[in-house]
């Protein structure tokens, strides 16, 4: 502004709060006023274009999960890979973003994908979906049990032998690459002394 004597004051007023979100035009009126009360203004626009555009997410790559490797206790593979996701967005920084993951649903006896949906938000609430992929290793392996190294020899005039018939069935052992539920033993577990048997 300029005053051919004495400038006292150039006020601007208008909203000047920005609303990035939504198309605006805000209008700012300058007030120039000099030394002998005479005003004088100006007007101008601010032209305000709204963000429209929603994220854009990448999934992270199909993850390959075998039992060795989950487990209710360990599950970084998993956690490593929802945080693998990479997104981006014109005006937002730290868009963010969530997942529907429902560990319950991880069950190595039945192989297969699970679907897992990321979801991105900006602040101006455009939103964008991606789906990445679980693959579930079905388990193949077989148990391995491992019997007593020596067959138990009973005879009657054992002090106890039903403590030895006890023991001797705790000794076995098994393990599983993914998880053992039991260790049953069987057979003939009726004892005759009156006859030899194996």
């Amino acid at each position: 502004a300029t005053d051919n004597c004495e400038l006292i004051s150039l006020v601007p007023t208008g909203a000047m709060a920005i609303d990035f979100c939504t198309d605006a035009t805000i209008t700012i009126t300058w007030t120039a006023t000099d030394k002998c009360g005479l005003v004088g203004t100006a007007t101008q626009d601010i032209i305000v274009t709204g963000d429209a555009v929603p994220p854009v997410i990448t999934a992270p790559d199909p993850l390959d999960l075998e039992c060795e490797m989950y487990s209710e206790t360990n599950s970084l593979a998993v956690d490593d890979w929802l945080d693998d996701y990479m997104v981006m967005d014109d005006c937002d920084s730290d868009v963010a973003v969530t997942h529907d993951f429902d560990a319950t649903t991880v069950d190595f006896c039945v192989p297969g994908p699970i679907t897992v949906t990321f979801t991105a938000i900006d602040d101006c609430g455009n939103e964008a979906t991606v789906d990445g992929t679980i693959n579930i290793i079905g388990d193949t392996e077989v148990p391995v049990v491992v019997a007593p190294a020596a067959p138990l020899e009973l005879a009657c005039t054992d002090d106890d032998p039903s403590a030895l018939v006890a023991e001797f069935l705790d000794s076995a052992t098994a393990t599983d690459n993914c998880e053992l539920i039991s260790l049953v033993p069987t057979g003939a577990m009726a004892i005759d002394f009156c006859t030899d048997a194996t």
